[in-house]
């Protein structure tokens, strides 16, 4: 009986963690957009065994209903996280970016309630 009780112990324990209400794990937003920006071609001819893309970092502006609610930039990696209220937003490339007219390439997000949604970005870099 004495083996049974710590085994038990522990289930009781890992159980009563298991909870959806419980905290967010530290780092982890609420609700947001995480993702990865990608340009693309980098070359003027691309083959299948070259995907003709790569990952970047800029500046980006996020906007709700024509007002800038925030601004972020991504990893050279091209990764971001952005901790933002549940809604529809637009995410705008800053002019410095290294893509064809940065400002004529925003990308519409939806971020639901109580959701971190998951997004790949993809931008023309203007070669042909």
């Amino acid at each position: 009986m004495t083996r049974i009780t710590p085994l038990f112990f522990l289930i009781a324990i890992v159980c009563c963690g298991c909870g959806s209400d419980g905290p967010q794990a530290p780092g982890l937003p609420e609700t947001g957009i995480v993702g990865q920006v990608y340009r693309s071609p980098t070359e003027p001819v691309c083959v299948v065994s070259d995907p003709c893309e790569e990952t970047f970092a800029a500046t980006f502006h996020v906007y709700r209903d024509d007002v800038k609610v925030a601004e972020f930039k991504t990893g050279d990696d091209g990764r971001f996280r952005l901790e933002i209220d549940p809604g529809e937003y637009l995410i705008v490339p800053d002019a410095s970016a290294p893509i064809l007219f940065p400002e004529g390439q925003a990308k519409a997000v939806t971020v639901p309630k109580g959701t971190v949604v998951t997004v790949r970005l993809d931008f023309d870099t203007g070669i042909v």
